[in-house]
């Protein structure tokens, strides 16, 4: 009896140890360091190199200049609009949050200010 509970508890480990890994190993790359073809992947970051947030004129902050380049060459393959640097940080609020994925977790927070900005640029482009 003893040693069927020593067996059971012995592969609990390991099936244990084994979906641990599984999840660590598929959740090791960022999205910036895969690229589709024809687009430049972004380097990985653990060098301990410093990012200068770049602020987009759709109010989000991307990681550095690299995610901004590779965001504007999958929104070429996808045909939509790049998106273009601002040289005003406030264009992102007064704390800018990094967003370095193409999840619409920033759109869901901040929906209503990209639609404000949105319009503003459209009657702005119009006369």
């Amino acid at each position: 009896m003893r040693e069927s509970r020593r067996f059971l508890l012995i592969l609990a480990v390991l099936i244990a140890v084994v979906v641990h890994t599984t999840w660590a190993v598929r959740h090791d790359t960022f999205w910036g360091e895969k690229a589709p073809p024809g687009c430049q992947p972004c380097p990985k970051n653990d060098e301990g190199l410093f990012d200068t947030p770049v602020c987009g004129l759709n109010g989000i902050a991307y990681k550095n200049f690299c995610y901004l380049t590779l965001r504007n060459c999958i929104a070429k393959i996808l045909k939509k609009k790049p998106v273009i640097p601002s040289g005003d940080p406030n264009t992102c609020g007064l704390q800018m949050k990094i967003y370095n994925s193409f999840s619409d977790k920033p759109f869901k927070r901040r929906k209503r200010a990209i639609l404000k900005l949105l319009e503003k640029t459209t009657t702005d482009n119009r006369g």
